[in-house]
């Protein structure tokens, strides 16, 4: 595949891979999200419909705009290594805000906060060293397995980020 620079006719950043067969899919089933290309096509050839691809990036506002109105679940199936797990981050913090609390209205009892709006977002850890097309060609049961059981996103939040901080401490 050709990894294209964004430009004039092609924004990497408003494209899902793959997007226009699994839309139907995500619309049932909801949506598993991968990094590559390879990873979406692999997956569509071994019959997981439902996959799309970032483009290789961080999930956009833009992209995780057209999940948002189509589906209720998302999982996040990024590679396990140190850039996907950060892509993951990224993504969970500028493309769905999760990290970001709006205040509704401040009354003279306690505040409240709008809950954001969208599907329900899962992490699918996988195995290290493996990719999503290499896990679905050698064990397409492990896949479908790993999909089903992603972990909820606060979880995978609460795992991800004590790994860098010093919890022993009341900094961290």
């Amino acid at each position: 595949y050709l990894n294209s620079r964004q430009g004039p006719v092609f924004d990497k950043g408003r494209t899902l891979y793959g997007y226009h067969l699994a839309k139907q899919n995500i619309k049932e089933i909801g949506a598993v999200v991968v990094e590559g290309y390879m990873d979406a096509l692999i997956a569509h050839q071994e019959g997981f419909s439902n996959v799309v691809a970032s483009m290789g990036t961080s999930l956009t506002k833009h992209q995780a705009k057209l999940l948002q109105d189509v589906t209720k679940e998302v999982v996040l199936a990024l590679d396990p290594d140190t850039a996907g797990q950060e892509a993951t981050l990224r993504s969970l913090e500028s493309s769905w805000q999760v990290l970001q609390r709006r205040i509704v209205s401040q009354t003279r009892g306690p505040t409240l906060y709008e809950r954001p709006k969208g599907p329900t977002l899962k992490v699918a850890p996988l195995p290290q060293g493996m990719d999503p097309d290499e896990i679905i060609l050698e064990n397409p049961t492990l896949w479908e397995q790993l999909t089903k059981d992603a972990v909820p996103l606060m979880a995978f939040l609460f795992q991800a980020l004590s790994t860098r901080f010093d919890l022993s401490t009341s900094q961290g």
